[in-house]
């Protein structure tokens, strides 16, 4: 069989869940003779500055290496002015458009809903078939962040994407099941469409509890239960929400320690928990890249996993509530993401759940008595409860699962993967 020159061509941008699907589907793609890859990577102008551009070097390199062929092109997003992005989308249009006509992929697969209005475009006027895939944002999301410039423009513009993306594609891939639910009843669609949710590459079990005895050892944390704090922090997840549960859960567990790994500016991060009432010896900030936080996760007793109710929240595939569970930890979560709800729901063993609609306050577990029992239990069977968080990990987030799903929509049939 002929080789394609370019099979399939991903557009995304450059943020860690996008990537996380990106990296094992061109891992995968890559092994195969008969199917290459291009990445197309819609990049904010700033990462071209600094530190940013020494990893976009390293990325680049490191992925041709391996045969995938890399194509960055610097543009705004929404997140910031959108009248920057007004400006610059004749020139993305140019810059994509050169590429296609280079490449000529036989399907486009967008991992946004920017990307994806770009690729709606072209499946209009070339017929290339067209995968959405919607990784979890919603419009409603958008209103909550903190540094959104022009907020209303900005809106309308992600509105009128989306609406143009979703009709357009052919098939659409939806991080979850309350995602998928929300956005045919919100646009009346009927789509072949496939649930992958948030995936990783599982190492085996001993390799987390290993780590877990050193790092606690080079920490100095051995005598600790380690409550850790992975991830951002915005509006629907805040610093003063984290203060009020360490607070909450220092009154239930003796020698209580928290760890924050967090991209995130750890002295904006120290003052606020400071201000919040905890004092600086009871926590730790590390700012590690995702690769060095997998590494240092297995220390931890316990993790939190903070969202405040809403749509945004509910319809989401959280990528650390799956990395904690890999790395062998039980989960501390708000009631407030239906798809972590159905996991704990039934693996008890594996998390507790609280309200998600608390207030910032000290008395933050109405059920104090199960929190503590909670907390004891995994005390006493750690390894064990580290073994079953794991497993439901494998079960539910493996990578391994999720990419046949991910090649029959595609429609990259066994004959042409060599795997």
């Amino acid at each position: 069989m002929k080789k394609e020159k370019f099979a399939l061509f991903a557009i995304s941008s450059l943020d860690s869940s996008f990537l996380n699907r990106l990296f094992p589907e061109a891992e995968v793609i890559r092994k195969n003779k008969e199917i290459s890859l291009a990445i197309f990577l819609l990049v904010p102008f700033q990462q071209f500055i600094g530190k940013n551009l020494t990893f976009l070097k390293k990325f680049i390199f490191l992925w041709e290496q391996k045969g995938i062929k890399i194509l960055i092109f610097p543009v705004k997003f929404h997140q910031a002015n959108p009248l920057i992005q007004l400006m610059t989308f004749p020139l993305r249009l140019l810059a994509l458009l050169f590429f296609l006509l280079r490449f000529r992929p036989k399907v486009i697969h967008a991992h946004s809903i920017e990307a994806g209005f770009l690729a709606a475009l072209f499946k209009k006027l070339f017929g290339y078939r067209f995968v959405l895939e919607l990784h979890g944002e919603v419009i409603e999301e958008i209103r909550m962040r903190r540094f959104q410039k022009m907020k209303l423009l900005a809106l309308m513009f992600v509105k009128i994407e989306e609406f143009i993306s979703l009709r357009i594609a052919d098939e659409i891939i939806y991080a979850s099941k309350a995602l998928r639910e929300y956005i045919e009843a919100k646009y009346n669609l009927s789509k072949r469409s496939v649930i992958l949710p948030y995936n990783i590459f599982p190492k085996k079990f001993d390799w987390y509890w290993q780590r877990r005895l050193m790092m606690r050892r080079k920490l100095s944390l051995d005598n600790k239960f380690v409550v850790v704090y992975s991830g951002g922090f915005y509006d629907w997840q805040t610093v003063t929400d984290l203060s009020a549960i360490f607070r909450g859960l220092q009154k239930l567990i003796d020698n209580i320690f928290l760890l924050v790994l967090t991209f995130h500016p750890s002295k904006e991060i120290k003052k606020s928990l400071i201000k919040g009432g905890v004092n600086s010896s009871n926590f730790l900030i590390k700012n590690l890249s995702l690769e060095k936080t997998m590494s240092v996760l297995p220390v931890a007793d316990l993790g939190l996993h903070i969202r405040k109710k809403g749509i945004a929240s509910w319809v989401v595939s959280p990528s650390k509530f799956p990395e904690y569970l890999i790395c062998g930890i039980p989960v501390l979560s708000t009631d407030s993401t239906e798809q972590v709800i159905d996991i704990l729901k039934v693996n008890p063993n594996c998390g507790y759940l609280f309200n998600g609609n608390f207030e910032s306050n000290p008395e933050i577990f109405k059920d104090e008595k199960a929190v503590k029992k909670f907390a004891s239990k995994i005390i006493k069977q750690r390894k064990m409860i580290a073994f079953q968080a794991y497993k439901i990990a494998v079960k539910n987030f493996n990578w391994e699962l999720g990419k046949e799903k991910l090649f029959r929509l595609l429609e990259i049939d066994n004959e042409t993967r060599q795997i």
